[in-house]
């Protein structure tokens, strides 16, 4: 789980299987980390294409993190499109706060640190993460029944 505060309110952003599964985000959180990876930072024009496509890929990421803890709040209906757009309209205030807030105070991460952060949390720590205690390396081998014969 991750936090951010905005003005003194801690929202808790985890990431359950019913809210991602219905946001339908994961194919624009892989395209975004492609995008990123593949953008050649020395190309300016480049570089703030990749950036500019991370604003709505964080608002759904933050709509779908939010759905957990703060379902009072930020709780939608993703069947219905207008609920959808009416939360992530709120959850982009709640951004627009989060990074330029009017008391003047530096947000704790950058917009592109907080897409790391989340697709970290979602990656590692939900429930796409591998089970727990495992990791790449004491994960089980893949069956070798393809050796040849001698």
């Amino acid at each position: 789980m991750k936090t951010i505060n905005v003005y003194g309110k801690e929202y808790k952003v985890k990431f359950g299987y019913k809210a991602v599964a219905a946001s339908g985000m994961m194919k624009n959180v892989m395209d975004a980390i492609d995008s990123l990876e593949n953008t050649d930072t020395e190309n300016s024009s480049e570089a703030i294409n990749a950036i500019s496509g991370l604003v709505p890929v964080i608002s759904e990421m933050t709509l779908a993190g939010l759905q957990k803890f703060h379902k009072d709040e930020f709780g939608v209906d993703y069947e219905d499109n207008k609920d959808v757009k009416d939360k992530l309209d709120k959850v982009a205030d709640l951004l627009d706060e989060y990074f330029d807030p009017e008391n003047g105070e530096k947000p704790e991460y950058s917009m592109i640190e907080l897409f790391w952060l989340f697709a970290q949390e979602l990656i590692d720590s939900g429930f796409l993460s591998l089970s727990q205690g495992q990791t790449e390396e004491t994960s089980p081998a893949a069956p070798q029944d393809h050796k040849k014969k001698q």
